[in-house]
């Protein structure tokens, strides 16, 4: 029968490979958005020199990097480091906030519940991050895509998860705390964070 710490460990190893997989989608996405002529489904992936598509074998994140040296299959030529590294961070931080929010509690004695509506949106916000940070290194950018669809989903997530707005407690005697108040008031501090972030950028 498994275990608490079983259950902690395959949820980080889990969380953490997934992260990797979506890593490699979010390497489509930092070289396909901003160029609106391509599609992030079609064709596949290929390589930007020779136009070769890349075998499905070689589509492994980290892995395949390492293994075929860095280099392109067919041509030889040299692959961006962007690519293992935008995998590897993602899979980091996908792997980090399920040890947090998932195997933590897991291990505490007596065990808690793990907060997995709360993982997976930080996980969607993490991803969306590095997809925006990939596109302003690479071309000074932040595509409409990524920013105004956070600002529509953000409210819609706090209003249906409100529990990834936990941070935000209020007073409730001496020593104690309590939640924020219901669904409504965690969207109320999600649009109230939205309009001052999007007030301070439109001033700058």
């Amino acid at each position: 029968m498994a275990t608490h710490a079983d259950i902690a460990l395959f949820s980080v190893a889990a969380a953490t490979l997934y992260g990797a997989l979506i890593g490699s989608f979010l390497n489509v996405v930092i070289y396909r958005l901003p160029r609106e002529c391509m599609s992030l489904a079609r064709p596949g992936s290929s390589c930007p020199r020779c136009g070769a598509k890349v075998r499905w074998y070689d589509n492994a994140p980290v892995v395949s990097f390492l293994l075929l040296g860095g280099r392109c299959r067919a041509c030889r030529g040299p692959i961006s480091w962007r690519y293992p590294f935008v995998e590897a961070l993602t899979a980091i931080l996908f792997g980090a906030v399920a040890l947090k929010y998932a195997a933590t509690p897991l291990l505490l004695s007596p065990p808690g519940e793990p907060n997995w509506a709360r993982a997976a949106a930080y996980c969607a916000l993490l991803a969306a991050l590095v997809a925006a940070a990939g596109i302003d290194m690479a071309l000074y950018i932040l595509p409409d895509e990524i920013t105004l669809g956070g600002l529509c989903l953000a409210p819609l997530a706090a209003f249906c998860f409100p529990e990834i707005m936990a941070h935000l407690m209020a007073p409730a005697g001496v020593g104690g705390v309590a939640p924020l108040a219901g669904r409504m008031g965690a969207l109320l501090h999600s649009l109230f964070g939205a309009f001052v972030g999007g007030a301070i950028l439109a001033l700058v």
